[in-house]
């Protein structure tokens, strides 16, 4: 059976909550991942940009720079033992480079152990500069003795040293410096990485408690919604079917019957002075006599046939593929269990009857209500004959 939307909106507010917490912490939780994973993918690289653009060079650089610097000695040396100037076109150009050099060095450290190597770079240079210049100038003089020795001279030898010294500090620092760079980065993309497992896993963890409580919140909303349905077309206090069921029911097997052509039967049953029993043990013990007699009724006819609670002490049977004849003898059956049952509650042993009415199916048979009557009618009539008895539709 299903509702309709009248019933689904009455019954609505009964439903279990369906929300899930976990399914929030999931999308919070991949969107941290995927924020992670997408800042990683910049900080790479940015990194490997400046990287190569910065440090990578930086250490090319600092290493010619050494290069150049000695190259500036021996062009100086070897023109001024041969008297040479073609000599000084290249230690010009060695200059130059190793000038460019220390400015692009000048601009890429930014360490101030760096930028005090820098200047003492500078400052060396600059007075090894001018010594070699003053040697040049003694060479075109014809002087090369002097040059020589100016080059022996302790202060050049000296300068040459520290230069030297400073350069190969830079060095080593621009090394050192990439190195713990590259150490520094390693330990980011390794600690992202631990995140990101960490991250994952949490992520496993609450997506599977998230599908659980999906799981959960769809079984306990199916097992409400059915709940719901059952108390909806079943009396509370027999666990028979209500009116509503047994009308619809009543409905669908009278079309079975005209478009199969089939038997069909209705047996309308009331307890006998029902009253009585209300007022001399009370309704609880009423409302087990109801519930008791309603077990009776539901283990003595066929899975295919319909008990309902009509109202009150009232109760009706469909009785599918049966006719007036095949219905009567059951309906004599029932009142016979019915009648020889003793009741016992408690220290109450009661004894009650049930009078009967059927009516069977036939073309002229308007609606399951037009059934009812017909069976009413019946009812009516095993209440005049003084009650505990089984008339039908035909005996009227």
């Amino acid at each position: 059976m299903v509702f309709d939307d009248e019933e689904m909106n009455k019954n609505k507010d009964e439903l279990p909550d369906s929300s899930n917490p976990w399914f929030k912490i999931s999308v919070v939780v991949t969107f941290l991942v995927i924020l992670l994973l997408i800042g990683n993918l910049f900080y790479s690289y940015y990194a490997i940009n400046n990287f190569e653009s910065k440090e990578l060079t930086l250490q090319r650089i600092s290493g010619r720079l050494l290069s150049h610097v000695q190259n500036l000695k021996l062009t100086t040396l070897i023109a001024a033992h041969t008297g040479d100037l073609t000599w000084e076109n290249r230690y010009i150009e060695h200059k130059e480079k190793a000038n460019n050099m220390l400015e692009n060095i000048s601009n890429l450290v930014n360490l101030r152990e760096g930028l005090n190597d820098v200047e003492n770079i500078r400052q060396s240079k600059n007075r090894i500069i001018e010594i070699e210049n003053n040697t040049y100038q003694l060479i075109s003089q014809g002087r090369k003795k002097e040059a020589v020795n100016l080059l022996k001279s302790w202060n050049y030898i000296k300068n040459h040293q520290e230069l030297i010294k400073a350069t190969e500090e830079l060095t080593n620092l621009v090394d050192e410096h990439v190195q713990d760079n590259i150490t520094f980065r390693k330990n980011i993309i390794l600690l992202t990485f631990l995140i990101l497992f960490i991250l994952f896993l949490i992520l496993i963890y609450v997506w599977y408690k998230s599908v659980k409580t999906w799981y959960y919140n769809i079984r306990k909303r199916k097992e409400k919604e059915e709940e719901i349905i059952y108390l909806n077309y079943h009396d509370s206090l027999t666990d028979l079917y209500n009116r509503r069921y047994f009308m619809q029911a009543g409905k669908k097997e009278i079309e079975r019957a005209k478009r199969y052509n089939e038997q069909l039967s209705l047996m309308m049953i009331d307890i006998d002075h029902f009253k009585n029993v209300n007022d001399t043990y009370g309704h609880l013990i009423g409302d087990e006599v109801l519930k008791s007699l309603a077990s009776i009724l539901k283990e003595s006819v066929r899975n295919v046939d319909t008990v309902g609670r009509l109202g009150g002490e009232e109760f009706g049977i469909i009785l599918p593929k049966s006719s007036l004849d095949k219905a009567k003898p059951v309906g004599e059956r029932l009142r016979k269990n019915i009648e020889d049952n003793i009741f016992k509650f408690e220290e109450a042993k009661i004894s009650i009857t049930i009078s009967i009415g059927i009516t069977t199916y036939n073309q002229n048979t308007k609606n399951i209500d037009n059934l009812i009557h017909k069976a009413d009618l019946a009812l009516y009539e095993a209440k005049n004959r003084g009650r505990n008895c089984v008339v039908t539709n035909q005996e009227i």
